[in-house]
């Protein structure tokens, strides 16, 4: 009863003829600019957001198998933005015209589900890979090819702003992971090594030294030089004529 409730709730708002129009959606097919939507956009461009009290938590597996029961519903669209980009032009102007985006939005990672929501005032911050969150109207079942051109139905959804969270998003994938985790490792690795095998030079050298008779001696250039650059100079001078006698 509850739940019945808050959907009758979420599409009470609409006007009659606004849902009689909206009503005529074709789900499934490539056509999106249709006259059903534009009942949702000039909601969206009004003075006043949609209130989110009553907005639904969308079903997507529902909503892709009755797409009907749910159309004009208020949902909390929430996710990780995957793209934006703007949209040129519409078959009717209106005050959406130069501001409306298209967003995709990964909503659900375990199976990827990928929502489609167009923006009438999107923020200049949202950015890609970023959590947002905004309320918006469900339009219809579009059908187009996604990235690896395989046909894909997507829920569209028409809306007013987002909320951006500042914290970037991990991209998904554990080669990134892998990534962060094993750089710095072979960074100290290779310091680790190369310490080790200058320690194992020098200790190369002081054995042949001592082999030979001779005893070890660093070199100028290797040892601790004083600080005053004269006292340095004289330093490097007695080593020089010891070095000839």
């Amino acid at each position: 009863m509850n739940l019945m409730l808050f959907v009758l709730l979420a599409v009470a708002d609409l006007p009659p003829e606004d849902l009689t129009q909206l009503n005529t959606a074709s789900d499934g097919t490539a056509l999106l600019d249709e006259a059903a939507w534009y009942p949702l956009l000039r909601r969206a461009a009004g003075t006043e957001p949609e209130p989110r009290p009553g907005a639904l938590i969308p079903d997507y597996g529902a909503i892709a198998a009755s797409p009907q029961q749910h159309r004009g519903q208020r949902h909390v669209v929430r996710g990780i933005l995957a793209g934006r980009r703007p949209v040129e032009r519409l078959a009717r102007p209106g005050p959406w015209d130069g501001r409306l985006e298209q967003w995709s939005i990964l909503v659900q990672r375990d199976p990827d589900t990928v929502a489609v929501v167009y923006v009438v005032d999107p923020p200049e911050d949202a950015k890609k890979r970023r959590e947002v969150e905004l309320v918006a109207r469900f339009y219809k079942m579009w059908q187009t090819q996604d990235l690896e051109n395989a046909v894909t139905d997507y829920p569209v959804f028409v809306g007013r702003s987002a909320t951006v969270y500042r914290a970037p998003a991990p991209p998904s994938g554990s080669p990134y992971l892998f990534f962060i985790l094993i750089v710095p490792l072979a960074l100290a690795w290779i310091l680790i090594r190369s310490k080790v095998r200058r320690d194992a030079a020098k200790g190369s050298r002081g054995r042949r030294a001592t082999e030979s008779g001779q005893p070890f001696e660093p070199d100028p250039s290797e040892a601790d030089l004083p600080k005053d650059p004269a006292e340095a100079l004289r330093y490097m001078e007695e080593h020089r004529e010891d070095g000839k006698k």
